[in-house]
């Protein structure tokens, strides 16, 4: 399983903007590997993440593995209650 810890300014508590998923995936993921499992951590000091920043970031998930293969390859690892089931909402 590949761990991806997700690094954010440390004022930051609030994630949104499609353009900024996006980066932070480029930044911070780069590429995904098809067949492969990743678990996604959130600081925990996260507490809010709009669907446009979802979408942005997952964007690559979602042309590799589908939806489908978003909810069996990544786990999501975040302070945010039900959120794995809210990003799979979001994406739909």
């Amino acid at each position: 399983m590949i761990r991806i810890e997700l690094k954010f300014d440390k004022l930051l508590t609030s994630l949104a903007g499609n353009k900024f998923g996006t980066e932070v995936f480029e930044n911070q993921v780069a590429n995904v590997k098809y067949g492969e499992k990743y678990e996604i951590v959130f600081p925990e000091r996260i507490k809010y993440v709009a669907t446009s920043f979802i979408q942005g970031f997952f964007q690559k998930f979602i042309e590799c593995f589908g939806i489908v293969g978003i909810e069996d390859n990544i786990e999501i690892v975040s302070s945010i209650k039900d959120f794995k089931k809210f990003i799979v909402d979001c994406l739909v």
